[in-house]
């Protein structure tokens, strides 16, 4: 059963840094192609753009693979240990690397915008980043109440089984006293 799990999370990883890596890659790519905004939307394929692609898929892929091998749980408490500090340089460098390989393409496109223009794509950008901070905190929130209720669920026994309700009156003879009564 325990082998089941492991075959899970390993395939629930390369999910997760497989779809990451090639959205970011996609994103780099169409970054970089992008060459005019106004007054038309103007995109050209090039051998850059490929590199781009491969660039920020690789980035991607390394920094979840950073994040996901942190040598697993400890299986007495549960808690997952933390990055060395070798490895939390590299998250904080890849991070890094993947913000301004986003935001500079991106401010390199709105170089031929005139300023009212300008305002207006900032005042956008503003509103979703933060819709995404809001949505951000509700999963974060949402995520600790429901670990929080899983371990109040779990009964502190050493196979981690979880906490079994107290037997009582099958349902029918439940019933049966009530229709009596």
């Amino acid at each position: 059963m325990k082998d089941d799990a492991n075959t899970n999370d390993r395939g629930l990883t390369r999910i997760i840094q497989f779809s990451s890596g090639l959205s970011l890659g996609l994103m780099a790519a169409f970054l970089f192609s992008l060459k005019q905004v106004t007054p038309e939307l103007r995109c050209e394929l090039s051998f850059g753009t490929w590199i781009a692609f491969a660039v920020g898929a690789v980035l991607s892929w390394a920094l979840w693979r950073l994040a996901f091998n942190r040598g697993g749980a400890d299986a007495a408490s549960g808690a997952i240990p933390l990055l060395s500090k070798r490895g939390r340089r590299w998250v904080v460098v890849l991070g890094g690397v993947l913000i301004l390989g986003t935001a500079l393409p991106f401010a390199f496109a709105l170089k031929d915008l005139a300023h009212s223009e300008t305002v207006e794509v900032v005042q956008g950008l503003s509103v979703a980043v933060v819709t995404l901070v809001v949505v951000g905190l509700a999963f974060w929130r949402l995520t600790r109440f429901l670990e929080a209720d899983s371990r109040k669920t779990t009964d502190a026994k050493p196979d981690g089984a979880p906490r079994q309700c107290p037997p009582g009156p099958p349902a029918n003879q439940a019933q049966s006293s009530k229709l009596k009564g």
